[in-house]
């Protein structure tokens, strides 16, 4: 089996050239979008200058957040990760990616949200009628940026 990195050159504007196709095959691709983010742990060290490791093997590009959940009796509940965040925009008709990035873990996923959105393509922008998120995503700024795109949010309300 050939790794995929050896064979392609630059691995992210492949991926990004393949949504592209996408596009221009499956009818209705890209009209509804769902956005979401998703922790990616890393089970590498973090990056320790006091802490002498023997094999010297950390993750330098990682990093901590912490998340609460509630639990069904009310008790709050913190969640640690060490790693990366994936922010992803998805057709919801084939389920397939539309846009993405992947952050260090405390990158917060309304203010990728926005950067990713600024970044779109004119074919994405153009074909998207409506944006699902949970409420993690609700806000004004990315509320305004959507509406400005012409496009729907339908977003909970964090209250």
């Amino acid at each position: 089996m050939t790794d995929l990195e050896a064979v392609v050159d630059n691995l992210e504007a492949w991926a990004k050239t393949a949504v592209t196709v996408v596009y221009d095959s499956l009818p209705g691709f890209g009209v509804h979008l769902v956005l979401d983010g998703k922790y990616l742990d890393s089970y590498a060290s973090p990056y320790q200058k006091n802490k002498k490791r023997r094999d010297h093997r950390s993750d330098l590009d990682a990093d901590f957040s912490k998340k609460e959940t509630q639990l069904p009796n009310g008790q709050v509940l913190p969640i640690k990760h060490f790693g990366y965040r994936l922010h992803l925009f998805a057709d919801t008709k084939y389920g397939l990616p539309v846009d993405w990035e992947v952050t260090p873990a405390s990158k917060g996923e309304p203010t990728i949200a926005k950067r990713i959105i600024k970044n779109m393509s004119q074919t994405i922008l153009d074909r998207a009628e409506c944006l699902m998120a949970d409420k993690g995503y609700s806000g004004k700024p990315l509320q305004t940026l959507l509406e400005e795109a012409a496009i729907i949010p339908i977003i909970d309300n964090k209250h």
